[in-house]
Parts: structure tokens; sequence; C-alpha cells
């Protein structure tokens, strides 16, 4: 069962050496420009293909950042820079772990459109595009996974109720004190 039928190839994770971070983003020459700036709400998953050959779902996210899905992606990919979140960095560190054994991470969207809706105000009333509350979309993918592996993919932390890698958390927090100090 492919579960991702309805997903759009966005391109995959890459190692980088010597710089500050340790991923960056390779998009697929396929995907325009556009696609990436989208403003629409979207569901993103990242899936892992093993050097044995086998493929995993590795994390189901949802997002609606103003900066379309280079932003949302790029929240995983500049994780070491700024003040990063604790989930952030630690997905950068295991998506760079994931790729020094030989694994391909891939990402795959699908985005949501918008719906038109009337909405009144004091004395008018205005049809306008509404964005959809990706967060259903989500809770429907991870539901629909949950039933056919019987778990949330081994990403989907906070969904699982399963705590971060002590070790990275571990990581973060000096992350953040070395960041106060400088």
């Amino acid at each position: 069962m492919n579960l991702l039928n309805s997903f759009q190839f966005i391109g995959q994770f890459t190692e980088l050496k010597g710089q500050k971070n340790l991923i960056t983003l390779s998009v697929d020459s396929s995907v325009s420009k556009e696609t990436m700036k989208s403003a629409m709400g979207r569901v993103y998953v990242f899936v892992e293909e093993k050097t044995d050959g086998s493929v995993e779902i590795l994390k189901i996210g949802k997002s609606s950042d103003k900066g379309g899905l280079l932003g949302t992606l790029g929240f995983y990919v500049s994780a070491l820079s700024g003040t990063p979140g604790q989930n952030r960095f630690c997905l950068h560190h295991m998506i760079s772990d994931k790729l020094k054994s030989g694994s391909i991470i891939k990402i795959y969207v699908r985005f949501t459109e918008s719906v038109k809706k009337k909405i009144s105000g004091l004395t008018s009333e205005v049809e306008v595009e509404v964005p959809l509350d990706v967060t259903y979309v989500e809770h429907l993918c991870l539901q629909d996974y949950k039933s056919v592996y019987g778990s949330y993919p081994s990403w989907n932390f906070q969904e699982s109720g399963n705590q971060l890698p002590k070790s990275l958390m571990e990581s973060f927090g000096k992350f953040i004190a070395d960041k106060k100090k400088s």
C-alpha cells in the first residue's frame, strides 16, 4: 500500500560538511519556485530510503508558514543557526545521522487548497479565500498511518507520547547555554 499516492515529491535532505548546519535541502528540478513559496497549508512527510532498499515514513508534519515550503523546511535546515526549538534541533541531528549512515531522506508534500467563504462584518459581507486548518489534515494522515502500522511514525514523538532522545536533548541544552554565553 502506497500511503503517499496523493503527495508530491519535493526533494531530499543532503549532508553538508564543514558548515555550521549539518544538512541542506536539494529541491527536485521538477518543483517550481511557486510551489516552494506557496502559502497554502501543507502536510509534509519525511521518508527514509535505507541502504537495504527498505522505505520508512519517519515523520508526518504540517505547516502554514507564510514563507511557504521553503520556510517550513528551512526551520529544519537552519536549526543550528539562531535559536532553534528543541524539536527542530534534534530532528536536524537525526536527519544528519541518517544521511551519514547512507540513508536518503526524501520529502513529500500535499498542499491544502483554501475555501471560498462569505464572512460578515458590521455592515458588509464579502467573499474571501480562507485557508483550511491543516491540523485536521495532519491528524487524519497520522490516524491513517497508525491504522496501517499500529503506531505513529518514529519521529512523531509528541503524538506517540515519547521523549526526544536524551543525548540530543542534552546537546540542545548545551547549545542554548553556549548561545547565551556568546
